[in-house]
């Protein structure tokens, strides 16, 4: 991620007039690293997951390079589908977290070499929700480094089980 071949070039060090020929001694060089972000996103359980259930993601976002990432450049976004609830007690501090739209949000910094944890616990949809048989899904984090560079990072996918009883009433000689 980022312009890592990005560079600045100046040459009068010396602070002669601009018309003295070029000097490579006097030259200054300046280079941008860009963050390296890199991320991973697990969730548990995967299988055996019944309507009403807690899932656990824990998303693990890294920055290996050299630099500070600035303060209020990294965001990370996490929508979860339709349905599923973001059990808000146990969100860790400075998450966001947007009712209407299922939404997780944080912006912040990330000290060079450093990582940075989140645990996120999600209630799977009632069974009036989730199809009849079964609903495989699988969820997706984006992450923005602040400089036009955006990565989406999934989890595994997650299969609920969701059965429903069906009781056909039937009545014979009803009445006298």
């Amino acid at each position: 991620p980022g312009n890592p071949n990005a560079g600045w070039t100046y040459g009068d060090l010396d602070g002669v007039h601009p018309t003295e020929p070029f000097e490579l001694s006097q030259c200054g060089v300046l280079t941008v690293t860009a963050p390296d972000l890199s991320g991973l996103k697990e969730v548990t359980p995967t299988i055996g997951v019944l309507p009403g259930d807690l899932l656990t993601y824990t998303i693990t976002l890294t920055n290996g390079t050299g630099t500070t990432v600035i303060t209020a450049h990294v965001t990370l976004t996490d929508t979860f589908p339709p349905g599923f609830d973001v059990f808000t007690p146990t969100l860790p501090p400075g998450i966001g977290y947007i009712t209407s739209t299922r939404t997780i949000t944080w912006t912040g910094d990330i000290a060079p070499g450093a990582s940075l944890i989140f645990v996120i616990r999600v209630r799977v949809p009632p069974v009036n929700i989730i199809p009849p048989g079964g609903y495989t899904f699988t969820n997706t984090v984006q992450i923005n480094d602040g400089y036009g560079n955006t990565m989406g990072i999934s989890s595994s996918a997650v299969t609920v089980t969701s059965y429903r009883v069906h009781l056909p009433l039937v009545a014979r000689r009803w009445g006298p």
